[in-house]
């Protein structure tokens, strides 16, 4: 039978060689003990093991202990956890909970450790919380700069009658982002400036572009992929419902107009320059589409109920444009919309996981005032305008809501 010395391991901590002259091991279960009204004894809840913690009264000695002691104490100060050799209980993988080191004149050539480990287990949690805002936000970019590269290899433009053809069709786009934006009562200030300039001056430089299939692309793209910096989130969600408004154009189903008559395909050439304005439609239409989805992403939302409407309508619109890629064959286009509607409906359900839901309220039969009401629901007043606003025009006066009318309000 072998000597129990003989059974001893040498002890290290991430491959530092130290002395043991004791320790101790905390262990048990972990329980929760629950006492009742008239009964003598409690009930004891089994919660599992309890982490094993290892306490070792350390040390290093000699001559030359100095980096002996500072090797050791580098690795107990090291980050994350490290593979313990425990003289008595052999390997772990543990984490340093806490150390002292002491060293005196009476003991010279010796430093002494003070050592607590807990042992480490793998985490059990679904991991780190993945932020679909900034993958759908990079999805979105992606999307751009793929659409675009298919725009400016798909043109056909060999002639420069061809490249003002065109041009004419993308400044008609523009004229009914203008007209839509001008329009917009929601967008106000200087953000409607903003988006005017930025339009006005893409607009400007078509006529330097005549015949440049890229140079047309990147106008498009570019100046749709702007709107997103040019916005604050108060002004998101009006811009939000600006670009999906732009999804009408070149059928003239919109208000604002934007139609784009079709072209007689009796000639190649009348042929040709239909499928440019096809794409230059799609185009501006997919680039509005995806600048909506950023805007829903950084959009403050009021509700829950406001992020799925938002989502939804998205949704409805992405649906559209993948459709029509897919039948006409653009590959890499649907693939790259898809993507950003995959994330987008992700980033969308996160953002309004925890957001308060709109509820029907019947309001009472008696006279009550929206100030009130907030107090009734929400147990303060600062909350009087938000009833009002939800319930606009409903509420004629907030001193006096309507008898028997149900209201809107949120839950929360």
């Amino acid at each position: 039978m072998a000597y129990w010395r003989e059974e001893l391991r040498i002890a290290t901590f991430r491959g530092v060689p130290f002395y043991v002259e004791g320790h101790d091991l905390s262990a048990g279960r972990r329980t929760a003990r629950h006492v009742f009204p008239g009964k003598d004894l409690p009930y004891v809840e089994d919660l599992g093991r309890k982490p094993r913690e290892y306490h070792l009264t350390a040390y290093v000695i000699g001559e030359g202990y100095f980096s002996a002691r500072d090797a050791l104490l580098d690795a107990l100060e090291a980050e994350g956890p490290g593979d313990l050799v425990h003289p008595f209980l052999g390997s772990v993988k543990v984490v340093v909970m806490e150390n002292s080191l002491r060293e005196n004149f009476r003991r010279g050539g010796m430093a002494s450790f003070s050592i607590a480990f807990v042992e480490y287990g793998e985490s059990i949690f679904l991991g780190e919380r993945v932020d679909y805002g900034a993958i759908a936000t990079q999805d979105a970019t992606n999307a751009l700069a793929a659409l675009m590269d298919f725009l400016g290899i798909e043109l056909d433009l060999p002639t420069d009658w061809f490249g003002a053809e065109i041009i004419a069709a993308v400044s008609a786009g523009y004229d009914f982002a203008t007209d839509i934006i001008e329009g917009a009562n929601d967008l106000y200030g200087a953000t409607v400036g903003e988006l005017l300039n930025t339009i006005r001056e893409a607009d400007a430089a078509l006529s330097g572009l005549i015949g440049s299939a890229t140079g047309l692309a990147s106008n498009i793209f570019s100046t749709f992929n702007s709107f997103s910096t040019l916005i604050s989130s108060s002004q998101s969600f009006a811009a939000f419902n600006a670009m999906l408004r732009f999804g009408d154009f070149g059928d003239g189903s919109s208000a604002y107009g934007g139609m784009l008559p079709p072209i007689p395909g009796t000639t190649n050439k009348r042929e040709t320059q239909q499928a440019n304005q096809d794409l230059v439609v799609r185009a501006m239409k997919q680039a509005a589409t995806i600048e909506a989805g950023r805007f829903a992403l950084i959009t403050d939302l009021d509700s829950y109920d406001q992020g799925a409407e938002m989502r939804s309508l998205l949704d409805e619109r992405l649906d559209e444009l993948i459709t029509e890629a897919a039948d006409d064959n653009q590959d890499d286009a649907m693939e790259a919309l898809e993507t950003f509607r995959a994330s987008m409906i992700k980033a969308m359900n996160q953002k309004g996981a925890n957001l308060a839901r709109i509820v029907n309220y019947p309001s009472p039969a008696t006279v009550v005032s929206a100030l009130s009401l907030s107090y009734a629901l929400y147990g303060v007043i600062d909350r009087e305008q938000e009833i009002i606003d939800r319930n606009f025009p409903t509420i004629e006066h907030p001193g006096f809501l309507p008898k028997g009318e149900t209201l809107e309000v949120l839950n929360a």
